[in-house]
């Protein structure tokens, strides 16, 4: 299997580079520092927009080596040093962003300000944005407190919890021990027998942990509270909708068409339970069962059939993987150590992305390929960009990644649509709309609840299963669900990203409405895409949409969208109704038969 390649930012930790470029950001942290404080005119105020971000280049380039080495090996000292002294080195500029809102803020004239040159020109929203945010900032010296804290208050919480989930072991009925990454992958097992062992393992692992990360959770949500109030928003949400460069009334609008269309999705669940036998909803453990014989892929296998699926959108995507496959930029096997899931590494600086995968060669695996690296066609599209503008929201952020799941899922489609490929699409719809669902209840009530006290382990439990049987009503066995769902998902443990659950239900349904677009005139839809992605940092999530001539405040796009899958649930029920009808029927006949060779055999 394929380990990624990091040479290309450094040869390693010795690399003197690391220590030249730590000098040289050092040196320009201390020219900011005097340049922002003697700031008065426009030329002024281009001059250090322009070295800040030769200053965020290096804090990337820095940063980026440390955290992708310690995401395959998260126990590497070195890397775990590197970071450190990244963070370290980060608090030394904490007050530079109040200070250029506070002299924006106090601008006379912003317009003119932006118009003054091409390159504010082309950061007009960045700046744009400073001055909306500068009512929601605290005084330059809090904030470099509020940064140096954070070191060893919600950073320090999220390095425990992803310690804690990366080197836990469940032990399987065999008395074979695996670490969690593996033990959750067996979730998608041919065999119903290994899928219930394996969630029973995964359940009991977590008792060795759940206080510590529970501790973590509470600790993180604690601060995230404080901060959003100190910063006069009225929730996190709403700090988070800010950062998201989105509305409320987006929000709402998604939020209620997926109210709407729960039942829909619980239909799918309750005749996925009566196929495989089950009267009262499905076992948590069966979510990812698939039907028939569940085809498996060797790595090459995924490539390239990624590589024909990206071919029938356009030749710069198909270029695009396969340059990540060509020269290594991606880390494929899970392994001890290795953080669990998937996701895309953007490196602007020279042009490129790795993604980490936990591969075993089923078919989540091969969709998951798919979607990182959505990912970084997003990164290569937008890699000209200014790195002001690289800063794209969850919700944008996850579109190119969905969008490629969408062209691969059609690419079966056209080859054969059998009962587990129809499956497959409705199960990872369910997971992208009806579990992200229940993790944005989950989150919602842990934040009211954190409010006025500090919840238990047991109490994160509770909440995750309300938050299930809302979602997932009678679709899901109320014996058999899963109250540790807090506690593998790395999401809910990053102080800067509260709420990251519906930005994937949006993308999954903004791809979804862009495929049908992109049907309707390909040659016109791509260039459009493009750009859509290239303007993800660069604009509020409506002005993108508008890109496409779409309206996300309103629930008829959204519904556009569950209309596609509305008639794939109905597709499942008619095949797994004809499938059962024609099991039955056999299922008689052979009774019919063993009944009359009873009856005649005596006679013999």
């Amino acid at each position: 299997m394929n380990n990624w390649s990091l040479k290309e930012i450094y040869s390693g930790f010795g690399d003197p580079a690391i220590e030249k470029d730590f000098k040289a950001a050092e040196k320009l942290i201390s020219e900011l520092d005097k340049q922002i404080a003697a700031m008065k005119t426009d030329a002024d105020f281009e001059k250090v927009m322009k070295n800040s971000e030769k200053l965020s280049l290096y804090f990337r380039k820095l940063g980026s080596f440390g955290n992708l080495s310690r995401t395959v090996n998260t126990q590497d000292k070195d890397a775990n040093n590197l970071r450190n002294k990244v963070a370290v080195l980060g608090t030394k500029t904490s007050a530079f962003n109040t200070r250029i809102i506070a002299f924006i803020s106090k601008h006379k004239n912003v317009e003119k300000l932006i118009s003054s040159s091409k390159y504010l020109e082309k950061i007009a929203f960045v700046i744009r944005k400073m001055k909306a945010q500068a009512s929601h900032m605290l005084p330059a010296e809090m904030e470099e407190i509020v940064s140096k804290l954070s070191i060893d208050g919600a950073d320090a919480w999220e390095n425990l919890f992803d310690l804690l989930t990366s080197t836990v072991e469940a032990e399987l009925p065999s008395g074979k021990k695996v670490s969690l990454p593996v033990v959750r992958s067996m979730s998608s097992d041919a065999s119903e027998e290994v899928r219930k062992s394996a969630y029973e393992a995964e359940l009991k692992c977590y008792e060795k942990i759940d206080k510590s990360v529970a501790a973590a959770l509470t600790s993180i949500k604690g601060e995230v509270i404080t901060m959003a109030e100190q910063r006069g928003y009225d929730s996190p949400l709403s700090m988070t909708l800010d950062q998201s460069n989105m509305s409320r009334e987006t929000l709402d609008a998604l939020i209620a068409a997926v109210e709407k269309n729960l039942p829909m999705l619980q239909k799918y669940l309750k005749a996925k339970a009566q196929y495989m036998g089950y009267k009262n909803g499905l076992p948590f453990y069966n979510l990812n069962a698939k039907f028939g014989k569940s085809k498996k892929y060797t790595y090459e296998q995924a490539q390239q059939f990624v590589l024909d699926a990206f071919g029938s959108f356009s030749p710069a995507l198909q270029k695009t993987a396969k340059t990540a496959f060509d020269k290594n930029w991606i880390d494929v096997e899970p392994k001890n150590g290795k953080v669990g899931g998937a996701f895309c590494y953007p490196l602007p600086y020279i042009g490129e992305f790795r993604v980490l995968t936990n591969f075993k060669g089923n078919f989540t695996d091969l969709m998951t390929l798919a979607h990182e690296l959505g990912h970084g066609y997003h990164a290569i599209v937008a890699k000209d960009e200014n790195l002001h503008n690289l800063d794209y929201p969850m919700t944008l952020a996850e579109t190119a990644s969905t969008f490629c799941e969408t062209i691969v899922y059609n690419k079966l489609l056209e080859e054969s649509c059998d009962l587990n490929l129809l499956e497959s699409m409705i199960q990872d719809i369910c997971a992208i709309v009806v579990d992200i669902y229940s993790r944005y209840l989950f989150e919602t009530r842990v934040f009211e609840e954190r409010k006025t006290h500090q919840p238990s382990a047991d109490d994160y439990k509770q909440y995750m299963l309300d938050a299930q049987r809302k979602a997932y009503g009678k679709g899901l066995d109320p014996k058999t669900m899963h109250p540790y769902m807090w506690a593998c998902k790395g999401h809910y443990y990053s102080a800067s990203l509260s709420f990251y659950n519906f930005p994937y239900t949006f993308g999954q349904l903004f791809a979804t409405g862009l495929f049908k677009l992109f049907k309707q005139n390909p040659k016109e839809f791509i260039p459009k895409y493009d750009e859509l992605l290239k303007s993800a940092g660069r604009a509020s999530v409506e002005d993108v949409c508008a890109i496409m001539g779409i309206d996300p405040t309103k629930t008829d796009f959204w519904q556009s969208s569950f209309d596609v899958y509305a008639e794939l649930v109905d597709k499942y029920i008619e095949m797994t109704n004809t499938k059962k009808t024609a099991s039955k029927k056999t299922s008689n006949k052979k009774a019919e038969a063993k009944g009359c060779k009873a009856k005649c055999s005596p006679k013999k």
